[in-house]
C-alpha cells in the first residue's frame, strides 16, 4: 500500500508500505526518530488504521508552554529628572564692578578649558562641568 508522507521541511513523498512494516521502522527509514506521525488529526500509534493513498503528516516537539513573566511591582516612586532652571541675568553673578569701574571675576576659571569657562565652587573643591576637572581646596 502506498501513503503520502508530508515531511517537516514541507516536502511530500510517496512511500510504499508493506503489511508487516511498523511505525518505528517507517520513521527510522526517513531518519526522523523523534518525530510524531499524524493521521486524520490524531497521533498514530500503529500503521494498521491506514487506508490506501492516505496522508501522513510528520510533526516534532515544539518549545513552549512556559509561564508568562510577572510584571515587576515597584515599591518606591520613580525619581523625577532634574530640570534646568534658567536664572535671568545670571551672568551678573559671575562678575563684579567696583566703584572705580574695574570688572573682576567672582569665580575661578578652568585651567584646562581656558578663559570664559568658570568652575563651580563646592564646599571642598572646584569643579568644571565641561572637562570634569576637579581641584581640591586647601583646608
Amino acid at each position: 500500500m502506498q501513503v503520502f508522507l508530508h515531511l517537516l521541511d514541507g516536502t511530500s513523498s510517496i512511500v510504499e508500505i508493506q503489511p508487516d512494516t511498523t511505525l518505528e521502522d517507517l520513521l527510522k527509514s526517513i531518519n526522523c526518530s523523534n518525530c510524531r506521525a499524524v493521521y486524520q488529526g490524531t497521533h498514530l500509534t500503529s500503521l494498521e488504521d491506514l487506508n490506501a493513498n492516505s496522508n501522513i503528516y510528520l510533526t516534532s516537539d515544539l518549545d513552549g508552554g512556559k509561564k508568562k513573566k510577572k510584571k515587576k511591582v515597584y515599591t518606591t516612586k520613580k525619581k523625577n529628572k532634574h530640570i534646568h532652571k534658567r536664572v535671568k541675568m545670571g551672568i551678573y553673578s559671575l562678575y563684579s564692578v567696583d566703584g572705580k569701574g574695574n570688572v573682576t571675576q567672582q569665580r575661578k576659571t578652568c585651567p584646562s578649558c581656558g578663559p570664559g569657562i568658570f568652575m563651580a565652587q563646592h564646599w571642598d573643591r572646584y569643579y568644571c562641568g565641561f572637562c570634569h576637572t576637579t581641584i581640591k581646596m586647601d583646608a
